[in-house]
Order: structure tokens, then C-alpha cells, then sequence
């Protein structure tokens, strides 16, 4: 262990500043006068405990570790929240309840045009009477245009 001194640094009449020498800890007294200013710090220096500087220890990492990867791998899937289909958004829109969908001529000409593009309940398909084959696909006619561009 290096020996300790008192150092001072800044003598004014307004202002005393001593350092110690071993762990770089400040002394100061306001006194005017400097003879009694000195005494003040070396009394307070006489009186402290060294706590050497040491030195600093190296960064690491341990505290935190770093976050990587999927943090819901392995965990089941959430459930996904169910989505309204074309078929409930149209009766919504009418303002149909389930009572009133097998006499509605709106709702009954929009499935018809309608039976092959979006989901249709199959009570209700059976109830008009229409017949859907589950391997056709409709497809648009020559005049038509194939997307909002033309």
C-alpha cells in the first residue's frame, strides 16, 4: 500500500484545498487564515481511512443475458379471434336476423350470385333449394375485367 501524504492543492484566503495522496479523497476548510485553515485538514486527514483505488473491474455481461431467439417456441398457438365472413358482413348490412335470412329476396339474390366466391351456410342452401358444386370454380366471363384496372 502506497504511503499516504497530504497534499495541498489551492491555498487562498478564501478557500483551502488538500488531497490525499493514497485515495484521492478532498479536504477543504473556509477558514481565512491560512494557519488554521492547514490545521483543519491535516486533522481531518489524520482522522480518515484509506479506501485505495482500485481498479475497475471489466464489463460483463452476466446480469442480462441476451434475448435471442423465438420466445414462444415450444408454447401452443393462441387462439386466433374469429373473423366475420363476406356472408355476415352482407346480412349485417341488410339488418337480417337468422329468422329472417330464408325470406329475404336481397339475401337470396346475392348467395345466388354469390354461392361459388363466399361461404354460405348450408342450412340455408338447402332451404332455397340451390345446389353448389364444391369442385367448380367460377370464372369471369370475356367482357369482364379481370382486375379494378380493367
Amino acid at each position: 500500500m502506497p504511503t499516504r501524504e497530504l497534499r495541498l492543492v489551492k491555498q487562498t484566503p478564501s478557500q483551502t484545498i488538500g488531497i490525499c495522496s493514497c485515495c484521492s479523497k478532498q479536504f477543504k476548510s473556509y477558514l481565512p487564515r491560512l494557519d488554521q485553515a492547514r490545521w483543519e485538514i491535516s486533522t481531518r486527514f489524520s482522522e480518515h481511512k484509506c479506501k485505495p483505488l482500485t481498479m475497475p473491474q471489466p464489463f460483463s455481461r452476466t446480469a442480462t443475458p441476451r434475448k435471442r431467439g423465438n420466445p414462444n417456441w415450444g408454447k401452443p398457438p393462441q387462439d386466433v379471434p374469429p373473423i366475420a365472413t363476406e356472408f355476415e358482413l352482407y346480412v349485417r348490412r341488410l339488418g337480417l336476423r337468422k329468422k329472417t335470412y330464408a325470406t329475404s329476396a336481397r339475401l337470396r339474390a346475392w348467395c345466388e350470385d354469390n354461392k361459388y366466391k363466399f361461404y354460405i351456410p348450408e342450412w340455408l342452401l338447402v332451404q332455397w333449394g340451390m345446389v353448389v358444386d364444391g369442385n367448380a370454380v367460377e370464372l369471369s366471363s370475356p367482357n369482364s375485367p379481370r382486375n379494378k384496372w380493367g
